[in-house]
């Protein structure tokens, strides 16, 4: 079996002491020399490349932005990348191998180290690329969604148990993104199921043009979706979310038929190997989770499980990150009042976090989306009584949880003549946190 391979070294001695040991193994095909990483991912851009070797101390950046760059190329960042240094810390190691590296040889090596490694890398590339083929031909129909075209809920559980099954026995790590469509009940509403399966069917083609050979997207149910990463790595995930949710953002949809409609959606990331956890149930509910997160921050977002139990929200590139501020959730426990001005009855909540944009709490039943509510709050004055203030809002979002209900009020307004103590909270609180 013949590869192609990618030398990448500032050091000429070093990059002939290399390809003289593939030249007289006679196991490559095309070998080409990059002196820089400029230069490399340029030759990457028009040669066909199997493996990728390169010394992380390089002329114009350090390895990590070398694998950072390549990680926001889709055609080229499932590619394996061996790196070889004659003198590289742990802590270095570690964050090579977090941003997509696949292996680590250091100097002085023995050749015979050096194409044993290369060969079995090069051979899990072709076996993922295989894999890629025949999930695309085998019972395609049987395991599609028809109306998005891609792969359906029962072929994302039965790929999810293979793929475990491989991340553990080649220990890398499995990255899952939970993808919602946000408002998406909104679009159905006011302008018709048809258009809603329209606008399905446009998301699923952008999410799957930024897919990596091995990666697939499946539709796991109304307007959710599950993107599958495997060998990924958590700067990789992110990586690829940012682009997912960048691509939706930026472009307006159903524009060929006059639609012109704005979508935007948030994404939940669980990126761990398969010996972290115990079924691909636990992988989903994290990653959902995460996805839970991100929608209390405000949508348009993205949040990745740094554990089992915490995450970290990934503030928008671009415009949306000036408003990321008004979305900053501070703890806020307590017990409120939710009115229904129109229906003139009230469901006692218990509040989680508070923002300047509007209040995250759970009760036992369930207040409808999108409905005008007053919330009032109970806060101590500077007198240490207890006053309560009354702050108008719309349910933004609802999410049943086991048995209660989750959901999320946008605040219309605040400010300090009407609102001094929540104000005063938030402020509080912003100024002490970390």
């Amino acid at each position: 079996m013949k590869f192609n391979v990618l030398l990448i070294d500032r050091s000429l001695s070093q990059i002939d002491e290399v390809k003289g040991i593939f030249t007289q193994s006679g196991m490559v095909d095309c070998l080409y020399e990059a002196s820089s990483g400029t230069q490399g991912l340029e030759i990457l851009k028009n040669k066909e490349v199997d493996l990728i070797i390169c010394n992380p101390a390089l002329s114009d950046m350090d390895g990590l932005q070398f694998l950072n760059v390549l990680q926001t190329m889709p055609n080229h960042s499932h590619l394996p990348v061996l790196l070889i240094s004659s003198d590289a810390q742990i802590e270095y190691k570690a964050k090579a191998f977090e941003l997509g590296a696949q292996d680590f040889l250091t100097r002085p090596f023995k050749p015979e180290e050096l194409l044993i490694r290369a060969k079995n890398l090069v051979r899990l590339k072709s076996t993922y690329e295989e894999l890629h083929r025949r999930i695309r031909e085998l019972e395609k129909t049987a395991h599609i969604d028809p109306l998005t075209g891609l792969f359906n809920r029962k072929y994302l559980s039965d790929s999810l148990k293979t793929e475990l099954i491989r991340s553990r026995r080649y220990r890398f790590t499995l990255a899952c993104l939970m993808i919602d469509i946000d408002n998406f009940k909104t679009v159905n509403d006011s302008l018709g199921h048809s258009v809603g399966d329209h606008l399905l069917k446009e998301l699923a083609q952008r999410l799957s043009h930024q897919m990596r050979g091995y990666d697939f997207a499946a539709r796991y149910g109304g307007d959710e979706f599950v993107v599958l990463l495997p060998q990924s790595s958590k700067g990789g995930s992110l990586a690829l979310a940012e682009r997912l949710r960048q691509v939706v953002d930026s472009e307006l949809f159903l524009e060929t038929e006059g639609k012109n409609i704005h979508l935007t959606i948030s994404i939940g990331i669980a990126a761990f190997s398969g010996s972290e956890v115990s079924s691909e149930e636990q992988i989903l509910t994290i990653s959902d989770r995460a996805l839970y997160e991100a929608k209390q921050v405000g949508r348009n977002c993205i949040a990745i499980a740094e554990s089992f139990d915490q995450f970290r929200v990934e503030p928008p590139k671009g415009l949306y990150r000036r408003n990321y501020r008004k979305y900053q959730r501070y703890p806020f426990l307590t017990t409120v009042k939710v009115v229904d001005p129109q229906m003139k009855e009230y469901t006692v909540a218990y509040a989680i976090n508070i923002s300047y944009g509007g209040l995250a709490m759970y009760a036992q039943k369930a207040i409808a989306e999108k409905g005008h509510v007053q919330v009032w709050i109970s806060l101590t004055d500077p007198n240490g009584k207890l006053r309560d203030e009354r702050v108008e809002g719309v349910v933004r979002w609802v999410r049943q949880l086991n048995d209660h209900y989750g959901f999320g009020i946008e605040f219309e307004e605040l400010n300090i003549k009407d609102h001094p103590l929540v104000l005063n909270y938030i402020q509080e609180a912003e100024r002490l946190s970390p």
